[in-house]
């Protein structure tokens, strides 16, 4: 089965097959072409052999060593390495004509092909499910880096096939998410969609999180949900969270310090639960009754 896996990775660095997952939200076609077998590559096998002066208890163990660590290497007619496999991972190196570095591996049974710009930067990542045959095989997920003039990340696209779910997220030039969208689908059209947007104070605390979730209804979008968390700080420390959902607070909460706070749930109807933590555990409760509030 490695031996399939060895050929396989090596194909698979030099050609391209059919991609059963599809992407959403860049519309691109299903791509079939068929799997050319690996030519002009050996195997062979190297043991790191141990030193002879080394004491017999030591050569025991290093010779137990040697046989968990067995590689195996493929080179081409060139002599050159192209895969490299250890125990049950397996890496491959490969350039493609866009000069991008790609590096690929089988890491538990899953394929990861690894992506580089010219300036050696992270900008794609597969993950395929690799089956005995190419119409089987399908990718997974991916992940794909956007730069900046600054040479940072400034935007993350995440697609899960399986799933059914397309997100993209933005950053501010410090690395902080700034805002987010995730899409999920239901058979291939857009059923729902998330906004999360954040807000920093200038010690680069998260001051506010909103989030708002959307239903799609006759291909129109419709709110269902809107929620907010504000977070309030004395010092180094926070000292208040307060949660809102559709603009109506729901849970307050008021630290002494990390371990130590009084947490207060509003429930339609007016009612009040109060519930009071010391070193992390809840010691008691009280119940109240009175107005929901409103947020500012």
């Amino acid at each position: 089965m490695k031996f399939f896996l060895a050929l396989f990775i090596l194909a698979f660095s030099s050609f391209s097959f059919a991609q059963s997952a599809e992407s959403f939200d860049e519309n691109s076609s299903r791509e079939n072409s068929d799997l050319k077998n690996a030519e002009g590559n050996s195997a062979v096998e190297e043991n790191f052999k141990n030193d002879e002066n080394v004491s017999s208890e030591k050569n025991s163990a290093e010779e137990k060593k040697s046989l968990e660590e067995k590689y195996l290497v493929f080179k081409t007619s060139s002599k050159e390495i192209r895969m490299l496999e250890t125990n049950d991972d397996i890496f491959s190196a490969s350039s493609s004509a866009q000069k991008n570095r790609a590096l690929t591996s089988i890491v538990g049974g899953e394929l990861q092909r690894r992506f580089y710009d010219e300036n050696f930067r992270l900008c794609k990542i597969e993950y395929w499910h690799i089956a005995s045959s190419s119409a089987q095989s399908k990718m997974l997920r991916r992940k794909t880096y956007a730069f900046g003039a600054d040479g940072k990340v400034s935007e993350l696209r995440e697609n899960d096939f399986d799933a059914q779910t397309a997100s993209i997220t933005f950053f501010n030039p410090d690395g902080k998410i700034r805002s987010s969208r995730k899409n999920n689908l239901l058979d291939g059209k857009l059923d729902s969609f998330e906004i999360f947007t954040y807000e920093y104070d200038g010690e680069g605390r998260v001051v506010q999180e909103n989030r708002k979730r959307f239903q799609m209804q006759c291909k129109k979008q419709r709110r269902v949900l809107s929620q907010r968390v504000v977070n309030k700080y004395s010092g180094e420390k926070i000292s208040e969270t307060s949660f809102y959902e559709n603009s109506v607070l729901r849970i307050r909460t008021v630290y002494a310090d990390g371990e130590n706070y009084v947490q207060t749930t509003y429930f339609d109807g007016g009612l009040v639960v109060r519930d009071f933590y010391e070193n992390g555990r809840k010691i008691s409760s009280a119940v109240s009754n009175g107005k929901g509030r409103s947020a500012n």
